[in-house]
């Protein structure tokens, strides 16, 4: 399968600002309030390190947002709504009246004291395309009453409740997938790419040894390899060997990477060395020649002289009869 890659995510900032406090700046509270009390309304914004590391092409899987409880306005649980901010704002400074624009893409997640994640996946892919600004981070808000809960913040001297991310991507390198594991000479070996999408190619390289024996370009999500009985004669002495599969992927005609699998060749029975001739001589001293070309059983000591050549560059190590 493709190769799947997950990363932790930590909060570098958070604060949050209160419609009932329009101007006031709550960056110094050591909690993050979101959601309702006794009228006031209240919106959590988060913001997370930005190098995850995720190439272009990358396919986000989900996106989860993770946080510690620290106080809750009652037991209920109430639907919050997750949102790319659409523009930056400044922990120490930002305040309900200053607060940026929220984006149109949403994730909402219903939240009880016990919850602990929110999925924020359309958020984060958002982001990752570049429809919002990850440094602007994300709001957090919920308009029913009484439903305020504080999370810890990201500098609480327990790093075990801070908020952070965890992100699942699938690489933009595609992995090659052979039918199965072992082929004989002769045989099709049917290749598919996991992760291959309309917008990758690909250019597969068949290689043994040090040498490379086909290479297919702009393949997209599955090659066939007719394997010639000629590849014998890269594994002269043996009867099977090793083949390597280079999968370069390409989105936008640009090189994301390469993966690669392992074969084994085996050679098939009906390989076999040509024998061109065989001849029998009498060692025996004096044999008269009335009987040349005779043997007598328990007399003669005849010598086999074999004449024969390996297949496809194979060399004969030994003849027995």
């Amino acid at each position: 399968m493709a190769q799947h890659t997950t990363a932790r995510l930590y909060c570098t900032k958070d604060t949050h600002v209160s419609k009932s406090y329009p101007t006031q700046n709550f960056h110094s509270a050591d909690y993050t309030n979101m959601g309702v009390a006794g009228g006031q309304q209240n919106t959590a914004l988060l913001a997370f390190d930005t190098n995850h590391g995720i190439k272009a092409g990358a396919r986000i899987l989900c996106a989860k947002l993770y946080f510690a409880i620290k106080y809750a306005s009652d037991t209920g649980t109430y639907s919050y709504t997750v949102r790319p901010c659409g523009g930056s704002w400044t922990e120490t400074a930002v305040t309900w009246n200053s607060i940026p624009t929220t984006g149109d893409i949403a994730d909402t997640a219903s939240v009880s004291n016990g919850t602990r994640m929110i999925d924020i996946t359309n958020t984060f892919k958002a982001w990752f395309a570049g429809t919002y600004a990850m440094s602007n981070g994300l709001y957090i808000t919920c308009a029913a009453a009484n439903s305020r809960k504080q999370i810890y913040p990201h500098d609480y001297s327990n790093a075990d409740y801070r908020p952070y991310l965890i992100v699942e991507w699938e690489d933009p390198i595609s992995v090659p997938v052979p039918d199965k594991s072992v082929y004989a000479l002769g045989e099709t070996l049917n290749l598919s790419m996991q992760g291959a999408g309309s917008d990758r190619t690909h250019n597969i390289t068949y290689k043994i040894g040090g040498t490379t024996v086909r290479t297919a370009t702009g393949v997209g999500a599955s090659d066939a390899y007719a394997l010639p009985l000629d590849l014998a004669s890269n594994i002269p002495d043996a009867i099977s060997g090793s083949m390597t599969i280079l999968c370069e992927t390409f989105i936008s005609g640009v090189s994301q990477g390469t993966s690669s699998v392992h074969v084994t060749l085996s050679v098939p029975n009906n390989i076999v060395p040509t024998i061109a001739s065989v001849l029998l001589s009498e060692t025996v001293s004096n044999w008269p020649s009335a009987l040349a070309g005779k043997w007598i059983q328990n007399v003669s000591r005849p010598r086999v002289q074999v004449s024969a050549s390996g297949a496809y560059g194979s060399s004969i190590r030994s003849c027995a009869i």
